[in-house]
């Protein structure tokens, strides 16, 4: 372990500041005494750069058994990759800034694009994530704040509403999962709507997880699991932040989060998987994709990615265990595979 010795190296403001309008000072104490008992609680700036300047960092190492390969693509094919998930014969992509999916095969090549830019059935405007649950096909319709929801065939299913807390145009949910059950949940990517939002099945009314959670979402066994991606904190100034710092596997349910496990100290964990007992994550602070135990301990990097911190990135796995990861700046996806 290797200690932090100049704590800017470490701490990375994920995003722009923003203004907490008409906060007094003793207002913004108000707001970090009342989440002291959140599962995520908001520090003061000062407050939270002591305690990290006490925090050992991890030492990462290379796993040299998997080979790294890149599809790349002209950008009239895929402009930029930000959402992918794998299936049994071919990988479906989200082509955020043309908006549509593209459906590939296992060697790359496009065999089908659907949709365009709108506001209708198969119509997308920034399309930002998406999950298959029980032969469905569940999209993030960012600009349009909506999920639209397709069969295996992409069609057209039906669509839901999505509600925003605030009125911020540059407010964007990120990723989405489905519990067993059929309940949507959904998390947002600025500072001013943290939590997630979920629909239970066949309603169109959402219900807010109110935390300060900013982060993603997986499914294993009909659960949902999150990993945050930083730490609230408000500064002198009456602004909020977000820093890299300490990271938890939690375990949503419509009540709220639950911590499951520490995770190593940074990581700023982008999209994540589970793969039999381990968690993959994307590492915003460690630029590598990552695995931890089943006790969230690390163990080791297995690439490294160039990330866009201003814009998601999503992995997925396929049926024979080879890992897909967009990197949420460039119309290129990786490929991870274990060699023989």
């Amino acid at each position: 372990m290797k200690k932090i010795s100049i704590i800017a190296t470490l701490i990375i403001i994920l995003g722009t500041m923003l203004s907490i309008q008409g906060c007094t000072n003793k207002e913004v104490d108000k707001i970090v005494e009342k989440s002291k008992n959140s599962t995520l609680p908001v520090f003061h700036e000062a407050d939270l750069e002591k305690k990290l300047e006490n925090t050992d960092r991890i030492a990462t190492k290379l796993n040299n058994s998997y080979k790294k390969s890149t599809w790349k693509y002209e950008v009239k094919d895929l402009n930029l990759a930000t959402g992918i998930v794998a299936r049994d014969k071919d990988v479906i992509v989200l082509d955020g800034n043309e908006d549509r999916i593209l459906v590939l095969d296992y060697n790359g090549q496009i065999i089908k694009t659907v949709g365009n830019t709108g506001s209708g059935p198969l119509e997308f405007s920034n399309p930002t994530g998406i999950k298959i649950k029980d032969e469905k096909i569940y999209i993030i319709d960012g600009k349009n704040d909506r999920i639209q929801i397709l069969d295996e065939k992409l069609s057209y299913i039906k669509e839901i509403k999505l509600e925003r807390k605030e009125d911020n145009p540059n407010f964007s949910f990120q990723d989405i999962e489905v519990d067993k059950n059929g309940t949507i949940y959904v998390s947002g990517g600025v500072l001013d709507n943290p939590g997630i939002l979920y629909y239970k099945e066949n309603e169109t009314k959402g219900h807010w997880i109110n935390e300060y959670f900013d982060g993603y979402l997986t499914e294993l066994d009909g659960e949902i699991y999150a990993i945050n991606s930083g730490i609230f904190f408000v500064s002198g100034k009456k602004e909020w932040g977000m820093m890299t710092g300490e990271s938890y596997l939690m375990r949503v349910t419509e009540k709220g989060l639950k911590k499951i496990h520490e995770l190593p100290f940074g990581l700023n964990s982008y999209d994540f998987i589970f793969d039999n007992k381990e968690v993959v994550s994307i590492s915003g602070c460690f630029y590598n994709l990552i695995r931890m135990n089943s006790n969230g301990k690390y163990i080791d990097s297995i690439g490294e990615i160039n990330l866009d911190k201003s814009v998601a990135a999503h992995i997925t796995k396929d049926k024979t265990g080879n890992y897909y990861v967009t990197d949420g700046k460039s119309n290129n996806i990786y490929i991870f595979k274990k060699g023989k």
